[in-house]
């Protein structure tokens, strides 16, 4: 049986992960509308797998320019 210390440290742990995952994407987001000319990506993989398209295109923010992620 799983306590729930370890419950908590497990939900800790993810909730650290996720935010860590938006800080990079929002940073990337930023990057990529003030100028994408000196910027490299991590995740442009192939034509198929490019994540600064999608940064690019109008899903990748809310109402006002606010990042989704």
């Amino acid at each position: 049986m799983v306590t729930a210390s370890r419950r908590i440290w497990a939900l800790a742990g993810l909730s650290l992960a996720g935010f860590a995952i938006s800080v990079v994407q929002s940073k990337q987001f930023y990057e990529m509308r003030s100028g994408p000319a000196g910027f490299d990506s991590f995740c442009n993989i192939s034509s198929t797998f490019n994540c600064d398209v999608i940064v690019m295109s109008k899903y990748a923010e809310l109402v006002g320019g606010i990042p989704l992620s």
